[in-house]
């Protein structure tokens, strides 16, 4: 009797052994992936919040934008600058016909050139130079998409009449509206003022 337990218990301990190699471990479940978290920076600046993806791409394409119109800005300043530098002209440049879009800006600024050109004056100094950068998504005029402040300091550069200083450079704000022209973003309004500090 005894060798019969003996045996079963043998026999039970070979089967539990078979048994365990047999059965593959259980199936495990994937843990679900995490879904990616969106932060968004509000578009007049401040902390970031976690947003949709749809709210990321939205807030990514208007980065796109501003950047586009601020590089369409200092385009505008740069171009301009080499203008008065030469003494001013009669019609805009090639150059600054691509980035205004309104024909009111046309006109104020060619109005300028054509007073440097008239009246001889020429400018020594750095010209308008570019000290900070305003995002203003509240503000829209003529169709604007996107519109900037820019603080532009031009107190180092003078203005002259042949050898005789006529003016001087001020500190100005010119809150500068942009919009889609003829397929490319331009400069479709500015209003500028004198300001003490930016």
């Amino acid at each position: 009797m005894r060798r019969v337990r003996k045996r079963t218990a043998g026999v039970l301990a070979a089967l539990s052994l078979a048994l365990t190699g047999c059965v593959g471990p259980a199936p495990s479940t994937p843990s679900p992936s995490p879904s990616p978290t969106f932060m968004c920076t509000p578009e007049a600046g401040g902390s970031e919040a976690p947003c949709s993806e749809q709210q990321f791409q939205e807030m990514k394409a208007k980065d796109a934008l501003y950047a586009e119109a601020e590089q369409v800005y200092r385009t505008y300043q740069a171009e301009f600058l080499k203008v008065i530098r030469a003494g001013g002209a009669d019609k805009l440049t090639p150059g600054l016909e691509a980035v205004i879009g309104s024909e009111d800006v046309r006109k104020v600024v060619l109005g300028e050139l054509q007073l440097f050109k008239q009246d001889r004056l020429s400018i020594k100094g750095p010209g308008a130079q570019i000290v900070e950068v305003v995002r203003r998504p509240s503000l829209i005029k003529g169709g604007s998409e996107v519109t900037l402040d820019f603080c532009v300091d031009s107190r180092a550069t003078n203005i002259y009449q042949g050898s005789k200083k006529v003016n001087t450079g001020i500190l100005a704000r010119e809150t500068t509206y942009f919009g889609h022209v003829d397929g490319n973003l331009r400069i479709v309004s500015i209003v500028g003022e004198e300001v003490k500090t930016c």
